[in-house]
């Protein structure tokens, strides 16, 4: 009876005690409450599934089951080029088509990570969607948010500074794309696959080096180019040029440096997205999901722009599908020092997904929707790349909001 009087229950006509179990656990502490020993007997207080006794947090063996089987889709993505790109060369009716599907799959990497970095990396990094039990009421320090907003904002920098040394990097060896770190990806592809016409077709072709440009060879081609042709293209002038070193050169040597940089690039990106899958997985699957579905969401374009651009430099087929697939592995790394450092410290996670957050953002919103944005189609075919965009923003926004609504559902039933 004082158990009741304190959790206010009510007593019924036969002497029974009768405890609201919702009201209860929000008095006790949820994860520890099992067994109340009244004076008529036994009260068994259930919690709902998110105070199961199960945690919904998966062990580290299923987060490095799942993230590894995730991490190595995302890294396939990098053989896509050697089916796609000669596709469009041989047919080029399929350029419209693929300038289409690339508007729906930036549209739809734009609407993955801002849904992802707002409705699930910035609530778990301030810890307003934790999924322990015993974390449910958990107080929420102001002073804590507003540190933790600030590493959103040096996770958007640190993509920034990047581009900067990117860009500095590539002012002698030529503009490029990588990863919408420099140049946008429908200009690049779509620019290399109409002017690269003699560099054998895939696999099936001579699969011989092309013979290196001179050095007033121009990246993009011989039309000049505005600086808002679909999106943040950079400036074909004269002094865009190659730089071959004369002689006869290693295989490794041989590599352009223009080449080089769009690989190190690329390969720094890839272990920041495989670094972000294994943060997000060691907390939760429904996060490590809809972290994994943004990254391949907008990874698609970006795989096949370097493969074109590669083939571009020069190498071969094989080369450049090898260096690309390289690049994509680097991913592997990140995710595995993603999930060690996920699993180690909650609070050491918490930081690392308001970086990614941040990250993501910037390249949602800076990358990526300027490309939709600076657009010269004209007439329907105006027309159907707004259709197309619009419908890429609803579905990269449903899928994850959607994830986000049934994270948990999604936990338990993996449990």
């Amino acid at each position: 009876r004082e158990l009741c009087d304190a959790v206010t229950a009510t007593v019924a006509d036969d002497g029974e005690c009768r405890v609201n179990c919702s009201h209860l656990l929000a008095i006790c502490s949820g994860s520890s409450l099992q067994y109340f020993q009244l004076a008529d007997g036994e009260l068994q207080a259930e919690a709902n599934n998110t105070t199961n006794s199960t945690s919904v947090y998966i062990t580290q063996a299923e987060a490095y089951g799942y993230g590894f089987v995730m991490i190595f889709i995302i890294s396939l993505l990098s053989l896509l080029g050697v089916v796609i790109v000669p596709l469009i060369r041989q047919n080029s009716r399929l350029l419209l088509v693929y300038k289409h599907l690339i508007s729906l799959l930036i549209a739809m990497g734009v609407a993955a990570l801002t849904t992802d970095a707002l409705l699930h990396l910035i609530p778990n990094a301030i810890g307003i969607h934790s999924h322990d039990s015993g974390d449910i009421h958990k107080e929420i320090d102001e002073r804590d948010v507003v540190w933790k907003m600030c590493a959103v904002l040096a996770g958007a920098l640190s993509f920034f500074l990047l581009e900067l040394l990117l860009h500095s990097c590539t002012a002698r060896f030529g503009h490029t794309h990588s990863h919408g770190l420099l140049e946008s990806t429908r200009l690049s592809s779509e620019s290399l696959l109409l002017n690269h016409k003699s560099q054998p077709e895939g696999p099936g072709g001579e699969g011989k080096e092309e013979a290196p440009p001179s050095d007033k060879t121009e990246v993009m081609g011989d039309k000049p180019l505005s600086e808002h042709d679909y999106g943040t293209v950079g400036r074909n002038d004269a002094n865009t040029t190659y730089h071959t070193a004369p002689g006869c050169l290693s295989p490794v040597t041989s590599i352009k440096p223009l080449a080089w940089v769009i690989i190190i690039g690329d390969g720094m990106h890839n272990l920041t997205d495989g670094l972000a899958v294994g943060v997000a997985i060691s907390q939760s699957l429904g996060l490590g999901l809809s972290t994994a579905m943004a990254i391949l969401f907008h990874e698609i374009p970006h795989e096949l722009s370097d493969y074109a651009i590669l083939l571009h430099t020069g190498m071969s087929w094989y080369k450049a599908l090898f260096l690309n697939f390289a690049s994509a592995l680097t991913s592997v790394l990140g995710f595995f020092v993603g999930v060690a450092i996920g699993t180690d410290s909650e609070e050491s996670e918490e930081w690392l997904l308001a970086v990614i957050a941040g990250q993501f953002l910037y390249i949602a919103l800076v990358d990526l929707l300027p490309e939709l944005l600076h657009s010269k189609e004209e007439g329907l075919q105006k027309v159907l790349q707004v259709i197309m965009s619009v419908l890429g923003l609803a579905v990269g926004f449903s899928v994850l909001l959607v994830i986000a609504l049934f994270e948990d559902t999604i936990n338990v039933s993996v449990n």
